[in-house]
């Protein structure tokens, strides 16, 4: 693409393509994102992009995954990730890669701590351990900073309660 052969460095390359995601031009950014890679195959963030693609534009979990896989092996220090592979990784089942990968996202600095506890909360309540699940939804309230986002996991921890409260 243009973009690439006028030499931009790959973060404003990473840039346009997060525009283009976001302006629903999801097949030009799918080019781009894919161009890079062939000129930086150790980027890690692209990777996570093209994850993102392939789960959320294709539901191609699989390989939403393994692009996750590649972007936490070449950029294990880039935040955005965890909570993106994470999300795939609850949808799907992958239970004991998720727990892993949570446990490795909390000690990233910049990495949402808020979003990955209720990861945890959703991994628990989808296992049927209510109790673990309301613990990870109150460590997701104590680390959160939107009113809308603590409302959510508030929500959260009253369905479990509602659950647990049926058994």
């Amino acid at each position: 693409m243009e973009v690439l052969k006028n030499n931009m460095n790959k973060e404003k390359a990473l840039i346009t393509a997060q525009q283009k995601i976001s302006e629903n031009r999801i097949d030009e950014a799918y080019d781009l994102i894919k161009e890079l890679i062939e000129e930086h195959q150790d980027y890690g963030p692209a990777y996570n992009y093209l994850g993102w693609i392939y789960a959320n534009a294709f539901s191609n979990f699989q390989k939403a995954c393994e692009c996750y896989e590649l972007a936490v092996k070449y950029s294990p220090e880039y935040p955005s990730t965890y909570v993106n592979y994470a999300l795939v990784l609850n949808t799907i089942g992958n239970f004991a890669r998720l727990e892993t990968l949570l446990k490795e996202g909390l000690e990233i600095p910049g990495a949402n701590a808020s979003k990955l506890h209720h990861e945890y909360g959703i991994m628990h309540e989808l296992k049927g351990d209510l109790n673990k699940a309301i613990k990870s939804y109150e460590e997701a309230i104590k680390t959160c900073l939107v009113t809308q986002e603590v409302e959510r996991y508030q929500s959260a921890i009253y369905r479990c309660q509602l659950k647990a409260g049926e058994e």
